[in-house]
């Protein structure tokens, strides 16, 4: 395939993100905030990210599995599609629970549900590696016969069905609900309440839960999350903190023959001498202080602009990966993370975030007038470039006067 089919409902996603932050600032239920919504869309950059790279083994594999180890050859019939559709949302399934009940899985999922909101921009906060930890549990697929075009289709589905149900303001469906996963099921799958940890991990089918015991009606009030906190904005620690605190139990666990049960053990497992596993603490909805750092408007404006800009920039140098070397690509992918972190961590006002901001714009500024002179676009422009950076870099400096520094 030359394309991504997730790729074309990019816009669409954007555009429903927007009408719910329209419905969301008139209609006041402040199911948005920005330090959570950008940290959210930050951890979706980074997949995309990865994906530039990851793509290759994941799909690779799947067509090596297929071209050479397939049972059957499955046509295209808009009757396997239907049976496609069942098989890939059961191995979501079994994926999505090894991922709640399996330390190193949990490690490569837990960045989904670290939100304290939930809305539309918690589907596209992932792990940057999520996809190479999933991949595997559809190989069956691949076995059985089904073509690696009809899997990207039928996965690309699945995934996008995924969207609308990250949202506050779709009710109960009735009986819908006991059928397909909704908006319903899926706020209890996010919840941190004790009743609702491990629950309703299908995809689109909530059969499955029901079928295997993790069905669980929404009865309570939400409390969206962790049961421990992130407290930070910065995709990258979203993306490995778990993994840190996996390495500093190996560590304090005495026998070897436990150490290694961090990897496949449940979240929250300890080992006997170190007090037993983690009880899921108790949560009121009433109580619940959400993590957020206090901010004013123009650093909000600052931080916006800037998360903007870079995703247009990220974009444009996306377009242009065919005329760009391997090398180039990467110092590319290194400015964008750069930039989402500080976007991110910028609320903190630590002197540190605003000296890192001042190095992003001037190197930011160097690497792509060079790739601008390369690709022959230099004079097209530099002056509006010249501009970004000099402004950006007196509204830093603005900016850092004000917090004090």
């Amino acid at each position: 395939m030359d394309f991504d089919p997730l790729a074309l409902a990019v816009p669409v996603f954007l555009g429903m993100i927007l009408l719910e932050i329209v419905i969301d600032t008139w209609g006041g239920r402040k199911v948005y905030s920005l330090q959570n919504a950008l940290s959210n869309v930050a951890c979706g950059i980074l997949v995309q990210i990865g994906g530039v790279f990851l793509k290759v083994l994941e799909i690779g594999v799947y067509q090596y599995v297929f071209q050479y180890y397939a049972i059957f050859e499955i046509g295209r019939t808009w009757f396997s599609f239907f049976g496609l559709l069942i098989l890939t949302d059961f191995c979501f399934y079994w994926y999505h629970r090894a991922s709640h009940t399996v330390g190193f899985f949990w490690g490569a999922h837990v960045v989904h549900h670290q939100s304290e909101d939930y809305n539309l921009t918690v589907n596209l906060r992932q792990n940057i590696i999520h996809h190479a930890v999933d991949f595997p549990f559809y190989l069956p697929l691949a076995f059985l016969g089904f073509s690696t075009e009809q899997f990207i289709y039928t996965f690309a589905f699945i995934s996008i069905y995924q969207f609308w149900l990250h949202t506050e303001y779709i009710g109960k469906l009735g009986i819908l609900d006991h059928i397909f996963n909704t908006p319903s099921n899926h706020r209890v799958h996010h919840g941190r309440n004790p009743r609702y940890i491990d629950k309703n991990l299908s995809a689109f089918l909530v059969i499955w839960d029901k079928l295997f015991g993790t069905f669980q009606a929404e009865d309570e009030a939400v409390v969206y999350g962790i049961t421990s906190p992130l407290k930070s904005g910065n995709p990258l620690w979203a993306d490995w903190q778990y993994f840190g605190e996996m390495g500093r139990l190996f560590r304090q666990i005495p026998r070897w023959q436990d150490k290694w049960k961090v990897l496949y053990k449940p979240p929250g497992w300890r080992p006997a001498e170190l007090g037993g596993s983690l009880a899921v603490p108790a949560v009121d909805v009433h109580t619940y202080q959400k993590y957020r750092l206090p901010s004013f408007a123009a650093l909000n404006v600052y931080i916006t602009f800037q998360f903007i800009f870079t995703m247009l920039i990220g974009s444009v140098s996306m377009a242009y990966t065919a005329y760009l070397s391997l090398s180039w690509q990467l110092i590319n992918s290194a400015l964008v993370i750069w930039a989402v972190v500080n976007c991110t961590t910028l609320f903190t006002q630590k002197k540190s975030i605003f000296y890192s901001e001042y190095s992003r714009l001037g190197v930011s500024v160097v690497v792509v007038m060079v790739q601008l002179w390369s690709l022959s676009h230099f004079e097209v422009y530099v002056s509006l470039l010249a501009v970004w950076g000099l402004g950006s870099l007196l509204a830093v400096f603005q900016l850092f006067k004000k917090v004090g520094f």
